[in-house]
């Protein structure tokens, strides 16, 4: 390695930084220092023969604004700064500037204050101002842009989450209607409607396949009987149809009770379960299931809430945790088809056998549970406007349709079709980064995506070019489907409003909204956030400890338009993250000896409202651990109270794959 290294600081540090190196201590150089090492203006040098193992500390350099911090005292980040956001925000800083500049101007020259400055002033230099600060502001905007267009291929293919607005969330609930008389499957992408909001009805499509079966919970309780088992036991019944003729090999159950409750309960059936009893009321035979019948939902795939290519599916988990914790209090009751002697009644009960408990568990109702429910998205096929292309601009915007457009958002663009007068057959487009040339001589389209000059959201262009990437000058009319949310307007629903059928909507079940609508968010840009993202995906395992940890993890957290005490829950919850060790450890798997690593985190049980709280959080977090480990590695993560109180272990995993 050479022995001179260059450091780029993109933002100015208000805390001192710890740097590492090797063979000898780094040479001590003052950050911001004027005198010393700058090599340019967001770069300093420090020298070192190799990287290693030895630390060196940069004080920030000292200033008449801000007094040096001592070496010995704690890093405290602080927030993001709150910079303007939209043009606006740009030309009414930049207005105001240019208003004060001219006040003390007029005090400075009395004899031409009537021309600059009061109610004399000439008109045509309010109007110059004008005009200066719009150009003033657009400017600013963009040398103060947190959006590099440079990367926004790469992070497109690798988490095309990243530079899309989140949307509106919930969890909603079918009851079957009367006429159900057999068992049905709601798809995944079934959509709902809710009342109309200034008009327009925001639009859901369901996440998780629903199996409706003429099914209701009767009753549940939690009871701790002297010499007996502790036990959950939920009771069920069946309608114009018995146990004998009733088909099924999955009951899934949302744990519907408030937030910390219902994370008990997960806590509860994940980790205390000893065996499942399968009782009938009336006739027939009791069954006995081992735990492993109980699995966890939400953690596939399959099973995400927002489109994503899947070598993001895994960092979306944690991503959706933040978003909507609710989407992973499902659990499905499995291996329901090896109870074969049920008798001929329509009543049994399901008795959850647990170990003792370390807390007091609230008092269980059936309203702890609920079938047929599933997370819903406000994301929806729509139509943009249709396009005019000429040779006369290089890009066009993208806009949707609908009286009122201020009321849809652009979530991705999903097919683009090319209509030339004097032919029949549209000409399909091809996205430009999937052409491999074999497309033939499909025309391409490059979406380019900038943040809003009037709004805080994320608008996107659209320039249609040939394959050798020049502009197309032909005269033809753009059909673009598009997914869409609603933006901000479900955060003005409220349980219950999620309810009108649309076109695709069951007609054996009907449906509300049983949880409140999570607001809307845009992808947090400010302060690099972008190039922060990238990062994660080049993250070395064993260099990770509980500072840097946080500073990953508090990426996932969107903060723009969201509930600031949601946020700050979010961020309370990183802070509980105390404590950090990893070290290598060897298993033998299929004989053969496999180096992994061993992870265990250390977390503050105060910075959470409940054990459940704690236990969800850890259970995302050993998923989100294991995407750092090489191909050829396995993660073993064992998460505990940082008083030794509780250890919650999981089995060794390489990458998704539990290694058994």
């Amino acid at each position: 390695l050479a022995s001179l290294i260059r450091l780029y600081i993109l933002d100015p540090f208000d805390f001192d930084l710890q740097m590492t190196l090797a063979a000898k201590e780094a040479e001590p150089i003052r950050l911001g220092d004027p005198n010393g090492a700058k090599l340019g203006w967001n770069s300093w040098c420090f020298a070192g023969n190799t990287m290693g193992e030895t630390s060196a500390l940069f004080p920030i350099a000292a200033s008449s604004t801000q007094p040096p911090v001592p070496a010995t005292e704690e890093i405290r980040f602080t927030h993001e700064k709150k910079e303007p956001s939209t043009l606006i925000d740009y030309y009414q800083q930049e207005l105001a500037r240019l208003r004060d500049l001219a006040a003390d101007y007029a005090s400075n020259h009395p004899e031409l204050s009537a021309m600059v400055s009061g109610q004399l002033a000439d008109a045509g230099v309010e109007r110059l101002f004008e005009g200066v600060a719009f150009l003033n502001a657009n400017l600013r905007q963009k040398l103060d842009d947190d959006f590099p267009e440079i990367i926004h291929d790469l992070i497109d293919a690798i988490q095309p989450n990243y530079l899309r607005p989140i949307p509106a969330t919930t969890i909603v609930a079918f009851t079957p209607k009367a006429n159900c008389t057999g068992s049905q499957t709601i798809p995944p992408g079934t959509e709902l409607k809710s009342f109309p909001i200034d008009g327009t009805e925001c639009l859901f499509t369901t996440s998780y396949p629903v199996e409706i079966h003429p099914l209701e919970i009767t009753g549940a309780s939690f009871a701790q009987p002297s010499g007996q088992p502790t036990a959950i036991t939920i009771k069920f019944k069946l309608s114009d149809m018995g146990l004998s003729t009733w088909k099924v090999n999955t009951l899934r159950l949302f744990l519907a009770g408030d937030q910390n409750d219902a994370a008990n309960m997960y806590l509860v059936l994940m980790r205390y379960l000893k065996m499942i009893v399968i009782t009938p009321l009336q006739n027939g035979r009791t069954h006995t299931l081992d735990a492993s019948h109980l699995k966890a939902v939400g953690f596939a795939d399959e099973e995400l809430l927002f489109p994503t290519t899947s070598s993001a599916a895994s960092h979306q988990l944690l991503l959706e945790y933040f978003i909507q914790p609710d989407k992973y209090l499902f659990i499905d009751l499995q291996g329901l088809e090896k109870w074969l002697d049920r008798g001929d009644g329509m009543e049994f009960e399901v008795r959850f056998e647990l170990e003792k408990l370390s807390f007091a568990l609230h008092q269980v109702t059936k309203a702890d549970f609920e079938l047929y429910a599933t997370p819903a998205v406000n994301l929806f096929k729509h139509q943009a406007k249709p396009l005019s292309v000429t040779d006369r601009k290089a890009e066009y915007p993208i806009r949707p349709e609908g009286i009122h457009p201020e009321h849809y958002q652009v979530y991705s663009v999903e097919k683009v079709s090319g209509f030339v007068r004097g032919y029949a057959n549209a000409i399909s487009y091809v996205p430009h980064e999937q052409y491999t040339g074999r497309t033939g001589g499909n025309p391409l389209f490059k979406l380019r995506k900038h943040k809003s000059k009037l709004r805080s959201c994320i608008d996107f262009n659209i320039a249609v070019i040939d394959r050798a990437m020049t502009k197309l000058p032909a005269s033809e009319l753009l059909d673009i489907s598009l997914t869409c949310t609603n933006s901000a307007l479900p955060s003005n629903l409220v349980v219950g409003d999620v309810c009108i059928p649309n076109a695709n909507s069951p007609v054996f079940a009907t449906f509300s909204n049983i949880k409140i609508i999570t607001r809307s968010a845009n992808p947090t840009l400010a302060n690099n956030r972008l190039w922060k993202n990238l990062s994660l995906f080049g993250t070395n395992l064993h260099r990770i400890n509980s500072k840097s940890l946080i500073s990953l993890l508090e990426t996932y957290i969107l903060s723009d338009s969201r509930d600031n005490q949601e946020v700050q829950k979010c961020k309370t919850r990183l802070e509980g993250i105390v404590g950090l060790r990893i070290t290598t450890i060897d298993r033998l798997f299929g004989g053969s000896m496999q180096r992994g690593w061993e992870i265990r985190i250390q977390l503050q049980k105060d910075c959470f409202t409940s054990d459940g709280e704690m236990y969800l959080f850890s259970a995302i977090l050993e998923r989100f651990m294991a995407l750092f480990a090489t191909q050829s590695a396995f993660t073993l993560t064992v998460i505990e109270d940082v008083h030794g109180k509780q250890e919650y272990r999981w089995p060794e995993r390489m990458g998704k794959r539990p290694l058994l």
